[in-house]
């Protein structure tokens, strides 16, 4: 019998395992030290005792402490002026693991605030301007940036 090429599998044999992605799953969770809030962008108005009006309060998060890894995609921000306002757009790739809830719920446009990680990140706002899907995948990356998407154009019927 010869020996098989390495090009060669035994037929009807899966190249990736059934398994495959929830196998990885807990060893990319170890690569994930930090945690994330994830939420829906825009404000609800609560009433505040001190100022004796409402005001606007970003709306509450619909997930917490997601463990998470953030890292800068370029190594320098740019400014980019839009209108009259000078704005800093940086580049970041947040990822979550698959198996959590939130990596089905997130959606461009999302807000992603580090709880835990980098202090020069914790607490800044960003913003998700693309979620990445595929067939064999154990985590979930987000692309994002300091800076809000643009707003969807309107539907046309």
């Amino acid at each position: 019998m010869p020996r098989p090429r390495h090009a060669q599998g035994r037929p009807g044999t899966r190249v990736f395992p059934e398994d495959w992605n929830t196998a990885h799953a807990p060893v990319a969770a170890k690569t994930m030290p930090d945690a994330c809030s994830i939420r829906v962008p825009g404000t609800t108005q609560q009433w505040s005792d001190t100022l004796k009006r409402n005001v606007a309060t970003p709306r509450t998060p619909y997930a917490t402490q997601v463990p998470c890894r953030a890292q800068a995609l370029t190594s320098r921000a740019r400014d980019v002026e839009t209108g009259q306002e000078q704005v800093t757009v940086a580049g970041y790739l947040v990822t979550l693991p698959l198996g959590h809830t939130a990596a089905d719920q997130v959606q461009v446009g999302h807000i992603v605030t580090l709880t835990t990680g980098d202090p020069a990140l914790t607490g800044r706002d960003l913003h998700v301007h693309e979620v990445v899907a595929a067939s064999h995948r154990f985590e979930r990356d987000l692309f994002c940036s300091l800076v809000a998407p643009p707003p969807a154009p309107p539907a046309t019927t």
